[in-house]
């Protein structure tokens, strides 16, 4: 019965891993970017309904 010696480089599970991993990283970048964009927009969005409410405000009181 002789060593079992197997080399983790011929093994492709270990790229395969890490093909993984890099996949799921740029997933989460580009998630990130998305949800950043959609912030932002919803943000201008509100700042949008602010100025108008805050200047249907003024017209009101005068």
């Amino acid at each position: 019965m002789g060593l079992n010696t197997k080399n983790n480089h011929e093994s492709p599970q270990g790229l395969e891993t890490v093909s993984t991993i890099k996949q799921v990283e740029e997933f989460e970048e580009q998630l990130r970017e998305e949800n950043l964009h959609i912030y932002r927009q919803f943000r201008l969005k509100d700042s949008i309904a602010e100025a108008k409410n805050q200047d249907t405000n003024i017209s009101t009181c005068e």
